[in-house]
């Protein structure tokens, strides 16, 4: 399967993804669950540190069949989550749908998302060297790595 098999369904939303081999240690499921909860705190701290709108948050959300959305913030406008990819870790900026996303606050969203979604795969990028873009439910998408290394 390619690397889109987490995909967004509206408009100021976006995905990005890194291989679970740069998080964890899958010989050790302890390590695993720690370097797991050590990235996600990473991207609150980061995200917080940049956006103060966003507050933390640790639950699940399953709207979305076969969806396993673990949301780590939110603000009044969107949540970040992470997803369980099989191969790789799929951060999700989603808008909520428990807002009225007419008129004023489609207008928030549209002029805020491109900032956050940037936000999130550079500090994918810089935390932990790359990540990539969606390209498609069967395919690769966009390659992004920090500038001190070489792009295949």
């Amino acid at each position: 399967m390619g690397r889109g098999n987490v995909c967004v369904h509206y408009e100021c939303e976006g995905v990005y993804y890194i291989d679970k081999e740069l998080v964890s240690d899958e010989k050790d499921d302890f390590l695993t669950c720690e370097l797991y909860r050590e990235m996600i705190e990473t991207i609150q701290f980061n995200i917080k540190k940049r956006f103060p709108s966003f507050s933390c948050e640790n639950k699940w959300d399953r709207s979305f069949i076969n969806s396993d959305r673990y949301v780590v913030l939110e603000n009044s406008l969107f949540q970040i989550a992470v997803v369980d990819n099989e191969w790789s870790y799929a951060w999700c900026l989603l808008e909520r749908r428990d807002v009225d996303d007419v008129g004023y606050n489609r207008t928030l969203m549209r002029r805020n998302y491109k900032k956050y979604l940037e936000s999130i795969k550079n500090i994918l990028v810089s935390e932990w060297g790359e990540c990539f873009g969606y390209g498609g439910a069967w395919t690769h998408g966009e390659r992004f790595t920090h500038p001190a290394i070489t792009k295949n």
